[in-house]
């Protein structure tokens, strides 16, 4: 399934993201940093889109573990303002991220989990 940037939004859709965002992540300059998150929002639509194409190819129990180990990750706080590829995952071998990259895999699993369990 292939998402695009150019797609419609509701109001605050935006400030939504920049929300969750905010929650979720802890940064240097702070966490609630919200000319910082408005900087990153192409790179964070940029890295959601392709966690979602990840995803759809993924088997679901890879998805839980990737999951849970960002999740335990995100227990000692995500920086998403630093590009450094500082954090590895054990379930995506070979791969540098950073924390605006695992803050949008985590998301990607929200949206493609609540599509599973609605339908289901």
């Amino acid at each position: 399934m292939a998402h695009h940037a150019g797609t419609s939004r509701r109001p605050g859709t935006e400030r939504n993201r920049l929300k969750i965002l905010a929650a979720v992540a802890v940064s240097k300059e702070g966490a609630t940093n919200e000319d910082l998150l408005r900087a990153k929002h192409a790179a964070a639509v940029q890295h959601l889109l392709s966690a979602l194409d990840r995803y759809e190819v993924l088997p679901v129990e890879t998805i839980r573990e990737i999951t849970l180990e960002i999740g335990m990750m995100g227990e000692k706080g995500l920086d998403y303002a630093d590009p450094a590829g500082k954090y590895r995952l054990v379930h995506l071998p070979g791969e540098r991220s950073y924390g605006l990259q695992l803050i949008c895999l985590m998301y990607a699993v929200f949206k493609r989990f609540a599509r599973i369990s609605i339908r289901a």
